[in-house]
């Protein structure tokens, strides 16, 4: 059974799927990097399949496993987060022009997908994401940023409270976009910030 770390195949040997993930992932750790995919004969390995016993027990012709490094990871989740905003300033959009024309059902139902997204980007991103980036000012930043996202939600089940769909749509269209620029340009200088700590990080002739 090949085993891959990154492409590269892995020296050790593994009588099962269990075996090779467990090595693999020490590797990986050894190496200072986070396991965050297992494909088994070039199909991604699903939860279920990884709490199977049955199924790990078993064997494959090749697990590939794919780790990136914690900045890597982080890049990864600022991109998603930019990604998941912008869906959700979609949703909203198309909420409030169901609103405004009278489709006052299916736009509460976009409303809801779009505050659900926000809240997912809150939990994962802001909160695990940009906490663990090691600058001050990026931390006075987020706070601000995080503070401004509560009162524009705020702002809006405040209208939805009071049945004011007319202030909602206009949140909506209106003033909600200014928090998700704000939001996606935040997490665009996160990054930034990340990958210039990256190159500086790196060794002078590494960059030539």
């Amino acid at each position: 059974m090949r085993v891959l770390l990154d492409g590269t195949q892995c020296m050790f040997s593994a009588d099962s799927i269990a075996a090779a993930i467990e090595q693999g992932v020490e590797q990986a750790h050894a190496q200072g990097r986070i396991v965050v995919q297992v494909d088994v004969d070039h199909q991604p390995m699903e939860l279920e399949q990884l709490q199977d016993e049955a199924f790990t027990a078993g064997t494959a012709d090749e697990v590939s496993i794919t780790s990136l490094t914690e900045a890597e990871l982080l890049l990864s989740s600022l991109d998603l987060g930019r990604s998941a905003i912008e869906v959700a300033q979609d949703h909203f959009n198309k909420a409030a022009q169901m609103i405004q024309s009278g489709n006052t059902s299916p736009g509460m139902n976009e409303l809801s997908q779009g505050i659900d997204l926000w809240k997912t980007v809150e939990e994962t991103v802001f909160r695990e994401a940009v906490v663990q980036i090691r600058d001050s000012e990026i931390q006075l930043e987020l706070n601000t940023h995080v503070e401004n996202l509560r009162k524009a939600l705020e702002t809006i089940q405040a209208s939805i409270n009071a049945g004011d769909l007319v202030s909602l749509g206009d949140s909506l269209l209106y003033e909600f976009p200014d928090t998700s620029r704000e939001w996606s340009d935040f997490l665009g200088r996160c990054a930034l910030h990340l990958t210039e700590d990256r190159i500086s990080e790196e060794p002078e002739d590494s960059r030539t």
